[in-house]
């Protein structure tokens, strides 16, 4: 028994390759490397018999590390996925092997999930209790909800808008017991891919903005501050922030040396595209935990507000 990693490529809608391109072999699944920013030439190879993975640019990963990174999820969650994958993955010849990369097709309009509606009292509370506002983020950032039912069950939906346009929307779980906090739109059902965009571009209007990891900091700091939903990156959300903004404030969680050594990535990024950049480091914690007045006078002092 081995991980069917083409099974969970198809089920996640996740971009990948058997045949028809320069890197695919025998027997291997091409994917964009999650872990080379920018990554867009199916670098990283799952072999589909044995589990191994390797990228012919950045070298050798573990199937959890590849979970981890592609889904976004912790190590607890990714160890889950991975046993739900467990079964007899036929290596794929070249003869019944798909002619090109798998690709999602766009839709024209978001899908919303299933069970979608206004806030309930029970999500209602959930902000509450967390020190939100829920009157002003339903204002600002349109947000929905799902009770009980479907995939999205028990989650606020934020929606993710593009240039006036909704383009996708992201979950957020109010259980606390999920081992996917966050869950974002399946591709098939997004116009555009969020990992290409950030969450509030639309209502950062000036010429500076302050990125932040996930869509609950933003909530807490207000229109000016955007995510890249993660610490993780794509290129296209680099050169996006680097079209719109003159100054890039960037503040992840503190105490985390993967988010600052992230933090210090972009900025590096940024900077090479001609943008100043400036990383606030927090001591500890996260900006979604701030007190609101905090947060208020933070975005007052770097000149957002």
């Amino acid at each position: 028994m081995s991980f069917n990693v083409l099974k969970f490529y198809q089920d996640y809608r996740i971009e990948h390759a058997i045949s028809g391109h320069k890197r695919c072999r025998p027997g291997w699944v091409q994917i964009h490397c999650p872990f080379c920013v920018g990554s867009r030439g199916f670098h990283l190879g799952v072999h589909v018999s044995t589990g191994a993975v390797k990228c012919w640019r950045c070298g050798k990963h573990s199937q959890i590390d590849v979970i981890k990174a592609v889904l976004g999820c912790d190590f607890k969650a990714a160890k889950k996925i991975q046993a739900e994958f467990k079964g007899n993955a036929r290596t794929q010849s070249r003869n019944d092997a798909v002619a090109s990369p798998v690709r999602v097709q766009i839709r024209r309009e978001t899908k919303w999930p299933l069970g979608i509606q206004e806030l309930t009292k029970r999500h209602v509370d959930y902000l509450i209790g967390r020190n939100y506002n829920p009157a002003d983020l339903v204002d600002i950032w349109n947000l929905k909800c799902v009770g009980p039912i479907g995939p999205y069950k028990w989650r606020i939906i934020a929606p993710i808008y593009f240039k006036g346009k909704m383009v996708s929307y992201q979950g957020r779980d109010i259980t606390d017991k999920s081992d996917l906090k966050y869950k974002a739109c399946e591709k098939c059902n997004e116009v555009m891919e969020h990992q290409t965009i950030v969450y509030g571009y639309d209502e950062a209007e000036g010429d500076a903005c302050l990125l932040v990891e996930g869509i609950a900091d933003v909530w807490r700091l207000g229109p000016g501050a955007v995510c890249c939903f993660g610490i993780s990156f794509t290129l296209a959300q680099v050169n996006l922030l680097a079209k719109k903004f003159k100054k890039v404030y960037v503040m992840f969680d503190g105490g985390e040396l993967a988010a600052r050594k992230q933090s210090e990535l972009i900025a590096v990024l940024l900077s090479a595209r001609g943008v100043e950049v400036e990383i606030l480091e927090l001591d500890e914690g996260d900006p979604g935990e701030m007190k609101q007045r905090e947060a208020d006078k933070l975005m007052k002092e770097l000149g957002l507000w």
